[in-house]
């Protein structure tokens, strides 16, 4: 009788450590991905997916010179990627840019960034 009170006794112990064991692998899990979900930004990505894109103003700064308007943005290609290192600058993404041809003045280049 004191034998099986012994044994039992030593398999109660033997599931205390293994259940102890499986909760401290699984806070060790989620601590580990925890990390490696904030080093690679996973989480600023996660935070950004319903936010609403920002409109950052681009001024084309002509200039009228012998009667020809020069212009620092003169086509959409331009203002697209003065747009894109504008939100990289800002360290934000890249979403969409609105170019507008003015005729007799500076053009206007809306850039949209998250």
């Amino acid at each position: 009788m004191l034998r099986f009170v012994k044994e039992k006794a030593r398999k109660m112990k033997k599931k205390k450590i293994s259940k102890k064991l499986i909760i401290i692998t699984i806070v060790l899990l989620v601590i580990l991905t925890s990390l490696i979900l904030s080093e690679f930004g996973f989480y600023d990505k996660i935070k950004n997916i319903n936010k609403e894109p920002s409109l950052i103003e681009l001024k084309d700064e002509c200039s009228l010179i012998m009667n020809t308007i020069l212009h620092q943005i003169e086509n959409e290609d331009k203002c697209k990627i003065r747009c894109y290192n504008e939100c990289n600058i800002r360290k934000m993404k890249f979403f969409r840019v609105e170019f507008s041809f003015q005729e007799n003045s500076c053009h206007k280049c809306d850039c949209y960034c998250k």
